[in-house]
């Protein structure tokens, strides 16, 4: 595989994080050839890639999606993008995430302002919707100086090295955060298919999710622990997270809308 790749059109790759370039230009001087990554969110991937294969006009040739729904919906079903699956790793990635295959997955957990507290000020997340309660009145945007309990992502703790006060609300009932999957997609029609591949499977390493898995991201592959110098230490509290699992996208696609509406309904700052 590595021999044809190194044959064909340079790579493009998108992804919602910037560790994206690092992660190509890596790639590109391990394996001679060119890849450029390139960040953009969810929405505009989807739209990047849906333009380019009704125009029978393929640039971008591999994709890491958050939005799982949309991206099932919108890409996979129409037959826009391919999953694929290395044969050698098969055995390393559970089931659950090989039918469209996720590459990593990206906690969001529940944190409060450790210069407030010594401890989570709630046990339970249901505590946040009762008005009575001063937890309620705590949910906020992390500030170094203000109340809050809200959901950041892993990567935020690292502020905590320039004098952020993030502590994890670990022991939170009935989870505190959940694990939300990338799919790793391959656009049909692409012109550089072997280095797509290839690109995957260098995702599914220690060494290629290595940029990501120091803000606390998971590879599927269960063999690539995260490193010793992840920002919180979230491994020790991985089941304590939600999984999010891929087998109900499309329903919930379908009543993504109704659960905007009832948001934007009863919302109240």
């Amino acid at each position: 595989m590595i021999a044809a790749a190194q044959q064909e059109h340079p790579l493009t790759v998108y992804a919602s994080t910037g560790k994206i370039v690092q992660q190509a230009k890596a790639f590109s001087e391990k394996y001679g050839l060119k890849a450029t990554g390139v960040k953009a969110d969810a929405p505009q991937i989807i739209e990047i890639i849906s333009r380019e294969a009704q125009a029978k006009n393929v640039r971008a040739d591999v994709a890491i999606v958050e939005d799982t729904p949309a991206a099932i919906t919108q890409l996979l079903s129409k037959g826009y993008v391919q999953s694929w699956v290395p044969d050698d790793l098969k055995g390393n990635v559970a089931a659950r995430y090989q039918n469209p295959l996720t590459v990593v997955l990206a906690p969001n957990v529940f944190a409060y302002n450790t210069a407030r507290h010594t401890t989570c000020p709630v046990t339970n997340i249901w505590q946040l919707t009762h008005s009575d309660n001063d937890a309620a009145s705590a949910i906020s945007a992390p500030d170094g100086n203000a109340d809050f309990v809200g959901l950041v992502s892993t990567a935020k703790f690292r502020d905590n090295q320039q004098g952020m006060k993030l502590g994890l609300c670990n022991g939170l009932k009935p989870f505190i955060g959940w694990n939300y999957p990338s799919l790793g997609v391959i656009s049909t029609g692409s012109h550089s298919p072997n280095a797509a591949k290839l690109f995957i499977h260098y995702l599914l390493t220690a060494e290629g999710i290595g940029p990501q898995s120091v803000d606390g991201k998971m590879s599927t592959n269960q063999t690539v622990s995260l490193p010793a110098n992840e920002a919180y230490g979230i491994e020790k509290y991985r089941s304590e997270l939600m999984e999010y699992l891929t087998d109900t996208a499309k329903e919930d696609w379908k009543s993504r809308q109704d659960w905007q509406d009832i948001w934007s309904l009863n919302y109240k700052k």
